[in-house]
């Protein structure tokens, strides 16, 4: 008994250094949300709690104006809803006004718009935005970053160095802790879809200009993510499994 108790603590103890990925998927039918700018067909993200990779990809087919889609700004949390937590979380901006995505990362100034690209909080006037990454200057930001077109559906989508954002210092930050990017078993949304994006970036690769013509949203509050265990994980819980199943057969 006592080399099997060892065996359990030593499982466990060498799984928790292992990554758990939480993963979230709309069910198509919570909301609010508006299809003004392009139909979600699906959306979700995922967060890797060791490594810190955030990802997140939406399909859209034709808005009612018949056109999709060329970009976003998107901000998720731990479960509340985005809106009102000012120098807390990130807003991310995606620029599919190219051919090649620009994605540009922002402590979100909570809010109930796209202005923290200039705007970094609350407060009347225009604050020092808070500027965390971009994809054109930022050289460990990005994992992937693409926008494409496949009978008739339109996906973009990104994978991100969250780690990078989870370390950033905000500096017009307003309300505690500052969560970057991360989530777990909860998981909160707010999400623009927008159409005609227009946009120009300065030297530093963030946005200077930014503006659409047709704009949509989902709006999420505590929606439940599903909890993925990483191979790794899985395999050491299997072996400390076996090497108790062999101790048993031997006694």
């Amino acid at each position: 008994m006592k080399l099997i108790s060892v065996a359990i603590l030593a499982t466990a103890v060498v799984s928790q250094s292992f990554a758990v990925q939480y993963k979230w998927t709309w069910d198509g039918v919570t909301g609010p949300y508006s299809n003004n700018a392009g139909s979600i067909q699906s959306t979700g993200a995922s967060y890797d709690t060791v490594t810190g990779e955030y990802e997140f990809e939406v399909k859209f087919t034709n808005a009612p104006n018949g056109q999709k889609p060329n970009g976003f700004w998107l901000a998720t949390s731990d479960g509340p809803n985005p809106k009102g937590m000012s120098g807390q979380l990130t807003l991310f901006y995606f620029d599919a006004s190219t051919s090649t995505p620009t994605l540009t990362a922002y402590g979100y100034n909570g809010l109930n718009n796209g202005t923290s690209w200039k705007d970094g909080a609350m407060a009347s006037g225009n604050q020092t935005p808070d500027k965390i990454a971009s994809s054109r200057t930022t050289s460990n930001f990005i994992n992937s970053l693409s926008s494409s077109t496949s009978g008739g559906v339109r996906t973009m989508k990104f994978s991100v160095n969250g780690s990078l954002i989870n370390a950033y210092n905000p500096i017009n930050q307003e309300s505690t802790p500052w969560e970057g990017v991360a989530f777990g078993n909860k998981i909160g949304v707010w999400f623009h879809a927008l159409q005609g994006v227009r946009t120009t970036y300065g030297n530093d690769g963030f946005l200077t200009s930014f503006s659409y013509s047709r704009e949509g949203y989902l709006d999420l509050t505590n929606q439940d993510t599903e909890v993925v265990p990483e191979p790794a994980t899985m395999a050491v819980l299997g072996a400390g499994a076996l090497a108790l199943i062999r101790r048993r057969r031997a006694k």
